[in-house]
């Protein structure tokens, strides 16, 4: 009967313990209960709380992985109903795997097919021409290759290209 009436009052002296340092220690982080901050709904600017200075807060900005991109081929026919492709290398810091297949574009297109090449860290998405959007001809037009991350993030990555646009003859 005493142990456990010692194992009772170890525990509620460690349950008041957690409560008093949930209280205090983590107060207006989120943790646990404070009376320190209040909502203001009202749009009027909040009223100075004594001893506590404001701190401006920031939003996260997306993190944009920057990566190698090839485009096959060279010279891209805007006429042309075909297909062009790109490969695009992660540096080693980020793993192609954790691409969202779905986000990736290149100058308006969606990838129609992407394949992943993990030991190369890179992949090679095929995009149809006829859904390049604002694309016009020139000798060196930038082609740029985007997307997501599962993990959170996105990728760019550019190149140049030749653009035609032959007419009839």
């Amino acid at each position: 009967m005493r142990i456990q009436a010692k194992i009772f009052g170890l525990i509620f002296i460690m349950f008041v313990t957690a409560v008093f340092l949930t209280k205090n220690t983590f107060a207006g982080t989120g943790f646990g209960v404070s009376n320190k901050f209040t909502l203001n709904t009202g749009g009027t600017p909040p009223t100075p709380v004594p001893g506590i200075s404001p701190t401006p807060t920031t939003e996260a900005t997306p993190t944009v992985i920057n990566v190698t991109v090839r485009i096959k081929p060279k010279v891209i026919n805007l006429k042309s109903k075909g297909k062009f492709t790109a490969f695009a290398t992660f540096t080693s810091e980020y793993d192609v795997s954790d691409i969202d297949e779905g986000t990736i574009e290149c100058e308006g297109a969606t990838a129609t097919k992407t394949r992943i090449f993990p030991k190369k860290n890179m992949f090679k998405s095929t995009f149809k021409t006829k859904d390049l959007k604002d694309v016009s001809p020139g000798n060196s037009v930038s082609f740029t290759v985007t997307g997501s991350l599962v993990t959170g993030g996105n990728f760019e990555g550019s190149t140049t290209v030749k653009v035609i646009s032959p007419g009839k003859k």
